[in-house]
């Protein structure tokens, strides 16, 4: 009977080694995903885009095979061959994706994905061991028919060039045995060893970090004795890998080096589903919570940290991508929908608004998504041919609560919607399928975020620089399930910070060298005023 499992790290504590030098720059200080990226590295659009950020993680399924699909076990083969592990390159794909977008920018921190406990017939390292006799004491047996215990769909060495996100289920994963010294000391040299080594590669998605964790009921095929020799070398060798990765300065994210930062609110969304929650809500945080939320993220400033903020909803938003700022919301009456959140800012530093402008409906410039391209002309924001006039007391209402601010929230609970919408006429299109939308336009800032599905980010935002330590980063985590946005206020220069954070009342502030960032605990409105 072995020992007991030795402690997992804590996440990224002494004496986790940081090399990386800091920087207080927000465009170095963020971090996305891009999800399902199949275009591979031949696609320089998606790099230009992908280097913007101070880390682009890409996770298994990004990962892309360099073949195309082939089921070697049936006698099928195409045009490369039978080989079924020949074309199984994600780990030089990844490798080679890297070195491609640290040409564009050298600053940008590349990582990839690692598996901890499965072996993946699409990952070149792993591929020649699962369909070779020699190297099935790599593997755990299925004590019933002899063969690996595969978590996949059995089809011995399927690996896909370019398909959908939901194809790369299609592969065989098998389980290591940790019993196994050679199958461990592989892992540490050559699995985990080639990122470590790698000079293009910063880091790396630590995945399934315990023994079934994957698939609970993998552990049915072992008794007690069994599990506590697998689970205990298992966890052995994740501590080396940790020391190692420590050692060569690189950092790591997941479930097993994930060290993340809160939030200062909490948003809720009654029946709304799980993809929308913390999107579009009204933020009921009280504020003695708020400073707690504050306090604990300061007291994290020493450590390396993520704040991952959710993505928008595409369903349900529209992005605006103007100057001055403009912004879209829909209008819904599907309950199960979050309530929609129109937020208007002028990008930090740039001034305060005037709205003049709100019609129902998409406006002539609101109707495409564009997170990448140029600014549009703001001047032909206007109501479309399909849409229906606000008219003047949703304009009323609108400057009531914008004009003159940094920043301002519309809420469609507010009563002069309900009020409105049924009796407006030529606005019968107000349902579930075919939402309306509310467009508002300001003008007296240089920019803007745009877009109701940004609610909340500038707040966010706010409590990131308020707390935020030398190696922080802000953004989007691992698998994500639709593409990042890069927001416009992480290209502003804050400077560097003057102090920590000081809460006054329910006032947090910090002065930095270029804009002192304050959040008002109370109402949850954040504050950037250009320093002195």
């Amino acid at each position: 009977m072995p020992p007991a499992p030795p402690a997992p790290p804590a996440p990224y504590y002494p004496p986790f080694n940081v090399t990386w030098k800091p920087t207080y720059m927000m465009n170095r200080s963020t971090i996305a995903n891009p999800t399902g990226n199949l275009s591979g590295y031949q696609d320089a659009e998606a790099r230009a885009f992908d280097s913007r950020f101070g880390i682009i993680s890409f996770d298994g399924g990004t990962m892309s095979c360099l073949n195309q699909r082939r089921y070697p076990s049936t006698g099928v083969c195409n045009s490369k061959g039978c080989d079924a592990c020949k074309y199984a390159k994600t780990v030089s794909t990844a490798e080679e994706q890297a070195r491609r977008i640290k040409a564009v920018n050298p600053t940008t921190h590349v990582w990839t994905y690692r598996n901890m406990q499965l072996g993946l017939s699409r990952n070149e390292h792993d591929c020649p061991k699962m369909y070779q006799d020699d190297w099935h004491g790599f593997w755990l047996q299925d004590k019933k028919t002899g063969k690996p215990l595969n978590l996949g769909k059995a089809t011995q060495g399927d690996c896909d060039a370019v398909a959908p996100a939901s194809d790369y289920g299609i592969m065989d994963a098998y389980y290591l045995d940790w019993r196994n010294a050679t199958a461990r000391e592989w892992w540490l040299d050559v699995k985990l060893g080639s990122l470590i080594n790698s000079t293009n590669l910063d880091g790396f998605y630590w995945d399934d970090p315990t023994f079934g964790n994957e698939q609970e009921s993998i552990r049915d095929n072992f008794n007690a004795t069994e599990l506590a020799e697998i689970d205990y070398y298992m966890q052995k060798t994740r501590l080396e890998g940790y020391m190692r990765l420590s050692a060569a300065g690189k950092f790591c994210t997941g479930s097993t080096c994930f060290h993340g930062v809160g939030t200062a609110f909490d948003c809720a969304c009654s029946g709304a589903p799980w993809g929308l929650r913390n999107l579009n809500c009204t933020c009921i945080t009280p504020a003695a919570k708020a400073k707690a939320n504050l306090m604990t993220m300061q007291a994290q400033s020493p450590f390396p940290s993520f704040l991952d903020i959710p993505l928008p909803n595409a369903a349900v938003d529209t992005i605006v991508n103007c100057p001055g700022p403009a912004a879209t919301m829909a209008l819904s009456t599907d309950k199960t929908l979050a309530p929609g959140v129109l937020q208007l800012s002028c990008l930090p530093g740039t001034g305060t608004m005037s709205v003049d402008f709100a019609s129902f409906g998409h406006p002539v410039v609101g109707s495409h998504r564009s997170t990448t391209g140029p600014s549009v002309d703001c001047a032909a924001f206007k109501k479309s041919s399909t849409g229906c006039d606000a008219g003047p007391a949703v304009l009323s209402r609108v400057k009531a609560l914008c004009d003159g601010k940094q920043s301002c929230r519309i809420n469609t609970t507010d009563p002069i919607f309900g009020m409105l919408l049924p009796n407006t006429p030529g606005c019968n299109n107000n349902n579930a399928t075919n939402p309306l939308q509310l467009a508002v336009r300001a003008t007296g800032c240089v920019g803007g975020t745009g877009g109701g599905e940004r609610a909340w980010f500038r707040e966010a935002l706010a409590g990131f620089l308020l707390t935020r330590g030398d190696h922080w980063w802000m953004g989007f985590g691992w698998i994500a399930t639709r593409s990042p946005i890069y927001y416009p206020e992480w290209d502003v220069d804050y400077g560097v910070p003057l102090g920590v954070m000081t809460v006054v009342g329910n006032v947090a502030t910090r002065k930095w060298s270029k804009i002192s960032v304050s959040l008002d605990l109370a109402t949850m409105e954040a504050d950037f005023v250009v320093s002195a």
